[in-house]
């Protein structure tokens, strides 16, 4: 009997943390929409389906590059100017479409509605939707002055998300430069993988991150994070 109970603990000592390690494995291994990846400043997203070559003057703001839920979707990536002169933000983002049928064009004019609607503060309407082109992929544009911050909204509707950037600058010609960071972006086909999964729900739309950058919202949503200040030199 007692050879008996010797064998079980060794099953349980030595196949409880190998089955273990083996779902820690399957969970790492498997691919999932926050997962992104970096090599030779090129941001790729397997689930997502793009990838998106970082421009030379800007750098990542956070070390990790697995993407951060925020309402109603994910903040992929968020850059910050080199230049230690310099403020801005270019976030990348991806807001879930699946239950929508809005193209993007729709989903830009329902922030710029919300902008309308919501703010109070001094704003400027610099130019309504409008569609422009990049990786092949039609997106919609939209440009707009909140206080003394310029603003540009661009997102393209593909793998049931909408893609895009939340550009953030002190001029309307900084932000018009950080759009074209989307020059460097590519896509795959237009076909979700089945095997791709949410490693956990979409925060609640009526949650608000603490710095409010990549607010994304099932309903059409203003992400409005504050810019970076400059730099300070060390």
């Amino acid at each position: 009997m007692r050879t008996v109970w010797y064998q079980i603990a060794a099953v349980l000592v030595i196949g409880v943390p190998l089955a273990m390690a083996q779902q820690s494995t399957a969970t790492q291994g498997a691919l999932a929409f926050e997962n992104g990846t970096v090599d030779e400043e090129v941001y790729s997203n397997e689930c997502l389906g793009f990838s998106f070559s970082i421009p030379t003057d800007w750098k990542t703001c956070f070390t990790t590059t697995k993407a951060r839920h925020v309402p109603g979707g994910l903040a992929l990536l968020t850059l910050c100017p080199k230049n230690a002169n310099s403020r801005g933000t270019i976030a990348l983002q991806a807001s879930d479409a699946t239950n929508r049928i809005a193209s993007a064009q729709d989903y830009v004019s329902g922030d710029i509605q919300r902008i309308i609607n919501k703010r109070n503060e001094d704003w400027e309407l610099i130019a309504s939707p409008y569609p422009v082109a990049y990786g092949g992929r039609l997106f919609s544009r939209a440009q707009y002055r909140l206080g003394t911050s310029y603003y540009a909204l661009v997102y393209t509707k593909f793998r049931q998300f909408f893609i895009g950037e939340l550009v953030v600058g002190a001029s309307s010609q900084e932000v018009d430069q950080a759009v074209d960071s989307l020059l460097g972006v590519s896509f795959k086909a237009d076909k979700v993988n089945p095997k791709c999964l949410m490693t956990q729900p979409s925060t609640p739309v009526s949650e608000r991150t603490a710095d409010g950058i990549g607010i994304l919202s099932r309903e059409p949503a203003v992400p409005i994070p504050a810019p970076i200040p400059p730099q300070s030199k060390h």
